[in-house]
């Protein structure tokens, strides 16, 4: 399994599929054990002080996430993981946050179909 990390989710990573999924809310403690049991994790968060305070947090597994402005693409077999301020300031860099200003949510596809 694979543990995707993103700072929102983009509905054109779908692509033309039709899908249903579930956003559900999780602890740090369960992104924690989620990244635990993944084979890679791949961060598309490209905001420095976030992917610095997840690394913070993660260190214990020997993880070491780089920001990335890259464009993620759906996979079925991917775990989603949204992390993102839960106030977010217009027109300023957050250059320091805390546990407290981010909401993470897990967001589940329940059915996917690829061609609509």
């Amino acid at each position: 399994m694979r543990c995707v990390l993103l700072n929102s989710l983009p509905i054109n990573i779908f692509g033309s599929a039709e899908v249903i999924i579930k956003i559900k809310p999780i602890t740090y403690q369960e992104l924690a054990n989620l990244v635990q049991q993944a084979d890679e994790v791949k961060c598309y968060i490209r905001h420095p002080a976030t992917v610095q305070l997840l690394n913070s947090m993660l260190k214990v597994w020997d993880i070491e996430l780089q920001p990335s402005s890259g464009l993620y693409s759906f996979n079925p077999e991917d775990t989603i993981i949204v992390v993102t301020l839960a106030r977010p300031l217009r027109g300023q860099e957050v250059t320091e946050v805390t546990p407290e200003m981010l909401i993470l949510r897990r967001i589940e596809v329940l059915e996917y179909k690829p061609e609509v």
